[in-house]
């Protein structure tokens, strides 16, 4: 059986502009484009330069290289088997035959298949679907957006000449005949944006099972994130070739991080491991980790407040703490404010920080007025977890509600929030990229 799809489909319709965050980690890159290859300014993209050139080497210089059994070099279905083994996702005990064959041969198997897009799920067109051919067609889940449209990626068989090409496209996420879920993507690490008022969401294709994340804006195009996972602290950044992922060689068993701009090259990281707060910090000889000597049980979150050192919330016992560096070592000062749960702080240009928590099921405010601090009810609902961050002067709060990445903040009338129709985990943290609106960086 010849496992390609065997006509090419209608010239792909030119997608919506990502959001200028996601943007960055695109098209900002100089990667070298082949000639007459051009990626879009709106994403589209068609040619070997749109994923740098990973999925030619993938192929090989002959295109002669087979994933799952398929027929080699450019076709659909090798293409997305490819891609999916890169995401660590085994090849399924059955064969899965030609596109059209896919959708009811992996039900057949008892793998998920529904009409639900998800980040590194098949998008599967039956025979005839959509302008495909007899053989059907299936293409990769890159991102799902707000509006009901995806961003795929996907290759051609082309009738055999091995021109493919590679190409990226946005499509009506209801004309799909069927999403095939082959792999769990919820640990996945993604990024989500805003763009003409409408949220998109890019997967940085890494596959994570960390337990602590958080990110950075160091003044490059794309945002450093530090994570832990498995008993070690890591650091990734988008390059030229990719997300790269680094270890840094400090052990991490941490319940709570928190990583800040201090002005230097690097973040510095502060975490709560085996009970002691540490900060870690790198150089040209690495990274080093120092105790503060403080015993904490409870969520930090680290800001520059200025100085050499962030000042640290802390959410401890059921209280809120302020720790700062001084010239004789490290201090605490209570604030007097019954504050639980994960806590996110940040600096709005008073002589402390401003901290958001979750409490009764809302979003709380607390602040220091003087000497005193007091702490206001928002009104607006939240589950288990918020990143708070100021962009353009506005503080943006990201929480997860019921499972819905919300967007809540402060104008003349008061609070508001704004459901951004992403899907929200535990595991998330925002960062101001320079833009309008908040990155967000979530896995889980």
């Amino acid at each position: 059986m010849r496992w390609h799809h065997g006509r090419v489909p209608h010239s792909p319709a030119p997608s919506r502009r990502l959001a200028l965050a996601l943007l960055a980690l695109v098209t900002a890159l100089p990667l070298a484009l082949a000639p007459g290859v051009a990626a879009q300014a709106d994403g589209s993209c068609s040619g070997d330069s749109c994923d740098g050139f990973q999925w030619m080497a993938a192929r090989g210089a002959d295109n002669s290289a087979s994933y799952w059994g398929m027929d080699a070099g450019h076709n659909c279905t090798n293409y997305v088997a490819w891609k999916l083994t890169s995401n660590g996702v085994a090849k399924p005990t059955i064969g899965l035959g030609d596109a059209a064959d896919w959708a009811s041969r992996a039900t057949a198997a008892g793998y998920p298949v529904n009409s639900v897009p998800t980040v590194g799920a098949v998008a599967q067109w039956d025979s005839y679907a959509a302008g495909n051919g007899a053989e059907g067609h299936v293409a990769y889940v890159e991102s799902v957006n707000a509006d009901g449209t995806i961003l795929v990626s996907e290759d051609y068989w082309h009738g055999g000449d091995q021109t493919g090409p590679l190409t990226f496209r946005t499509v009506d996420s209801a004309s799909v005949s069927h999403f095939i879920h082959l792999g769990d993507v919820s640990q996945w690490m993604r990024l989500a944006g805003v763009d003409n008022g409408s949220w998109r969401v890019l997967s940085t294709t890494l596959s994570v099972n960390l337990t602590e994340l958080s990110a950075v804006n160091m003044g490059k195009p794309t945002p450093l994130i530090v994570y832990s996972e498995s008993g070690e602290l890591f650091q990734a950044q988008l390059d030229r070739t990719g997300w790269t992922v680094t270890r840094t060689g400090l052990t991490s068993r941490n319940t709570s991080m928190s990583a800040v701009n201090m002005g230097g090259g690097w973040p510095q990281v502060a975490t709560v491991d085996g009970g002691t707060l540490y900060l870690s910090t790198a150089s040209e000889r690495g990274w080093q980790k120092t105790s503060t000597g403080l015993r904490v049980n409870g969520e930090i979150s680290a800001v520059n407040m200025s100085g050499d050192a962030p000042t640290i919330m802390i959410a401890q016992r059921g209280w809120l703490y302020v720790a700062a560096r001084a010239y004789d070592g490290w201090t605490v000062m209570p604030t007097g404010l019954a504050v639980t749960g994960k806590i996110s702080a940040v600096n709005t240009g008073s002589r402390y920080p401003e901290v958001f928590a979750i409490e009764d099921g809302q979003v709380i405010r607390a602040w220091a007025a003087g000497a005193v601090w007091r702490k206001e009810y928002t009104g607006v609902a939240a589950t288990d977890s918020l990143s708070a961050v100021t962009v353009a002067g506005v503080v943006h709060i990201l929480v997860n509600d019921s499972g819905t990445l919300t967007d809540v903040f402060h104008d003349e009338s008061g609070w508001h929030s704004s459901p951004t129709g992403v899907a929200s985990s535990a595991q998330m943290t925002a960062v101001d990229m320079g833009g309008l609106s908040p990155l967000v960086i979530q896995a889980g």
